[in-house]
């Protein structure tokens, strides 16, 4: 995941929460984590019982920053009208995080567009 300004800044590993389970539990139950979480879709998280802040990020579908949060501790809520992704991470206060308004790109590895082609047309479906 980039952020799409000039001279922009990436955060890897991010993980996909997807299904309605994952994306209830989120980073809950972590100590600490590396990367980012994925959160689609999502337009409110809150903190309660994480152990650590979060540094948050509001995205519309056109990948656009509606709303960013930084160092938003344990038992809060927040959320964000018009997001359709939520992109969280463990708040660091020497790294760059998004701002309202950057617009952010997604990019898969290589081989992971490959497999994922090779898998659609083995299966008869688009992915």
């Amino acid at each position: 995941m980039a952020d799409a300004r000039s001279g922009g800044f990436r955060v890897s590993p991010v993980l996909v929460a997807a299904t309605m389970a994952a994306r209830a539990k989120g980073l809950l139950g972590t100590r600490s984590f590396e990367g980012a979480l994925l959160l689609v879709p999502c337009r409110r998280v809150h903190t309660f019982g994480m152990a650590y802040s979060l540094d948050i990020a509001f995205v519309d579908r056109s990948g656009k920053v509606l709303r960013s949060v930084r160092a938003i501790g344990p038992n809060r809520l927040t959320g964000c009208r018009g997001a359709l992704a939520t992109i969280e991470r463990q708040h660091d206060p020497c790294d760059e995080w998004f701002a309202q308004g950057d617009t952010i790109a997604l990019a898969a590895a290589e081989r992971e567009r490959k497999r994922s082609e090779r898998m659609s047309s083995v299966q008869g479906y688009d992915v």
